[in-house]
């Protein structure tokens, strides 16, 4: 049977209460009709029966009662087993840690404190539970909070030094594994438990703080500023440059530019060695096992790499930018270029010539092309320690190798010849007045003079000139 149950009161608690108050409501009137049956009815049979109805109402009531009380200490028994159950519990298909806390053992406090109030005397092991409500309360608070900072200290490892980290997270486990294996809910030594594990949670959470740090401050935002270094001056402005002032201000540029990797290549390895030493610095259990050095060597190569990937990265976009200032980009064929290089046009003989050439030009670029890519020449490799300074080899070896240079060079080293054509057409240009160089005036005046030219042909002779211009 299932009575209703008034509200915010639980199962047990709430049935009994319905049956004392449905008791109660019935009692007066059950009292009253025997005495009158008693005294007003002449049939004793009737007198009987009536009498039995009574009663057999009285011990249902009685009965649903005792009913609910033995089912709730079967329930007792139940709960109190819960308080066996160790403190955490690692979840089988997700792998997760959870509180293993019986909420059953809630309920049966919750039924102690309703069926006390009632009346009802509850057993001893009921009233144990009772009186450790609040440190069941707290511990399970506490170990949630616990399991909590677990997982936000965890998640907050980043993905290039977990394998690192896996001793460090076995150490924090093995301080959490006396809660899986050995401490139940009623150990006496859980506060001692939980200030360890708060403990061990604060120190591996300062060392990932420490260990961010040094990868976002100290090497990734060095990598990044490294990889946009712009190895080329390339003012944006219209003024014109004289090829050995051009060939000058790159050298210069480049100068100062590479001291500058060099400085960074330097800075970004020591961090590297800083974070290794700062991760193996941790003390461990003596049960844990050491971090592997292959996890080690893997992840300073991983930033010698990333080093060598922004070096060319910077190499490569100042290629590219030289290349797009001189000669413009593929597409966007109609755009207008500002003029860079300073030249003229100059007679060598009957020709028109530039000065400086196309020749002189591209050689100027081509020198300008090979700064920056020796700019890595003084930037040394990783783990060169324990060689001398002499005969270190710098990534500039590996970086003059990479297809994408080659071939930005080698666009860069032919990027004039695409303008041959337009400047040959202008020189072209000037043909028309060829006969100022080739002609003799003194020759041309004499013979004009021979034909004895009257006023008109001098006008005629200056009208040719207003159609030359």
């Amino acid at each position: 049977m299932s009575p209703p149950i008034v509200r915010n009161l639980p199962v047990a608690s709430g049935s009994i209460t319905w049956q004392r108050h449905l008791f109660h409501r019935a009692s007066g009137p059950l009292e009253q009709f025997p005495r009158n049956l008693l005294t007003t009815s002449n049939d004793p049979t009737k007198k009987v029966k009536q009498v039995g109805q009574y009663h057999k109402i009285v011990y249902t009531l009685y009965y649903f009662e005792w009913e609910w009380r033995k089912r709730w200490m079967v329930e007792v028994d139940k709960a109190k087993a819960g308080l066996l159950a160790t403190l955490i519990i690692r979840h089988p298909n997700n792998n997760k840690l959870y509180v293993n806390f019986d909420s059953e053992i809630m309920t049966l406090i919750r039924e102690a404190k309703c069926l006390s109030r009632i009346g009802i005397e509850i057993p001893e092991s009921a009233k144990i539970v009772l009186l450790q409500e609040e440190k069941f309360k707290i511990y399970n608070s506490e170990l949630t909070f616990v399991l909590g900072e677990y997982d936000r200290i965890v998640n907050k490892i980043r993905p290039n030094t977990k394998s690192l980290l896996v001793p460090h997270l076995e150490d924090l486990e093995y301080k959490l594994r006396p809660g899986m294996n050995i401490l139940t809910w009623t150990s006496m030594n859980i506060d001692g438990y939980l200030a360890h594990v708060h403990q061990g949670l604060s120190k591996l959470e300062q060392l990932i703080i420490n260990i961010n740090d040094i990868m976002e401050n100290r090497i990734e935002n060095n990598l990044k500023a490294l990889s946009k270094t712009v190895l080329v001056n390339l003012p944006i402005d219209s003024k014109t440059y004289t090829l050995d002032e051009f060939v000058e201000m790159q050298s210069e540029w480049i100068d100062t530019e590479s001291k500058k990797l060099k400085s960074k290549n330097i800075e970004v390895e020591q961090a590297v060695e800083d974070l290794i030493n700062t991760i193996c610095s941790y003390s461990l259990d003596e049960h844990v096992e050491a971090i592997c050095s292959e996890e080690i060597q893997k992840l300073s190569k991983y930033y010698s790499w990333s080093m060598y990937q922004a070096l060319l990265h910077a190499t490569k976009y100042s290629l590219n930018q030289m290349k797009e200032r001189i000669c413009g980009r593929r597409n966007l064929p109609k755009q207008v270029l500002k003029p860079f290089f300073s030249v003229d046009v100059s007679l060598d003989g009957n020709k028109s010539v530039l000065k400086p050439s196309l020749d002189e030009v591209q050689s100027a670029i081509n020198r300008a092309a090979s700064h920056v890519l020796k700019s890595t020449k003084k930037v040394q490799l990783w783990f060169q320690k324990d060689i001398p300074d002499e005969e270190k080899e710098p990534f500039y070896n590996w970086i003059a190798k990479d297809k994408e240079i080659v071939k930005v060079i080698l666009l860069l080293t032919g990027s004039i010849q695409g303008t041959k054509n337009s400047v040959s057409k202008f020189l072209e240009g000037f043909t028309t007045y060829s006969w100022l160089w080739m002609m003799k005036p003194e020759d041309e005046l004499k013979v004009f003079r021979q034909k004895n030219p009257e006023l008109e042909d001098f006008e005629e002779k200056l009208k040719d000139f207003e159609h030359k211009d």
